[in-house]
């Protein structure tokens, strides 16, 4: 069995704490110090340090959370810890401040923290609130060149979910998908050069071509068939 990274223990050690499993959590804590993790450490320290309420235990977790070089870091402007934050967040079940710091690391260029923001507020918020957030997210994450998310922009647009239908929009974001060699860009954009909005097929077949090469089996069938 492979040796557990120390973020990892931590992640594990924060949930079990927040479940009340004082001397199980202390034990991964522990580990992960051993490790030379900074942050294992910091929290082992501070959580451990007084006598421990079982009504408070997220709330002490947390606190220990904020003394973490991560923590720390990310009040810096470190991107990539920030994003770090928001996990330890999630583990504690924050979802809150989860959310806040996924959405910080989103705002200093952070890809990842731009599409965990987009897909925490899809699935835990999106139901409570009508706002384009995740759109926003999404958009984000394009304009950092992570082509998954401008074929779903795309999508957003074509089919009108939570903003008005723009064909303009969706060819823009699914001709950059392709560019940036996402298969489902290709073919979306492929579908758009098959309507009105760009009528032509010479480009409909060549995107269709790419899509074929970067492994989609729709758009190979469809240029069997055209055979």
């Amino acid at each position: 069995m492979a040796e557990q990274d120390s973020k990892e223990l931590i992640f594990l050690g924060i949930t079990i704490y927040t479940d009340k499993d004082f001397t199980r959590a202390k034990e991964y804590f522990e580990k992960a110090c051993g490790l030379n993790d900074a942050d294992g450490c910091a929290i082992l320290k501070e959580a451990y340090s007084k006598v421990i309420l079982k009504g408070s235990a997220r709330e002490s977790i947390e606190k220990a959370l904020e003394h973490t070089a991560t923590a720390k870091a990310c009040k810096s402007n470190d991107a990539e810890k920030c994003k770090d934050l928001a996990e330890f967040y999630f583990n504690a079940n924050d979802l809150k401040n989860a959310l806040e710091y996924y959405s910080k690391s989103c705002k200093l260029n952070n890809v990842e923290g731009c599409m965990l923001s987009a897909t925490f507020y899809n699935d835990m918020i999106k139901g409570l609130k009508k706002d384009k957030k995740d759109l926003e997210y999404y958009s984000k994450a394009c304009e950092l060149n992570e082509a998954l998310t401008c074929t779903l922009v795309g999508e957003f647009y074509r089919e009108g979910k939570g903003v008005a239908k723009d064909l303009k929009k969706a060819f823009e974001y699914f001709d950059k998908a392709c560019q940036l060699n996402n298969a489902k860009g290709c073919y979306a954009l492929a579908t758009l050069y098959n309507k009105s909005v760009a009528k032509d097929e010479k480009q409909m077949t060549e995107n269709l071509k790419k899509a074929c090469g970067l492994g989609l089996k729709e758009a190979c069938d469809i240029l069997k068939e055209q055979k």
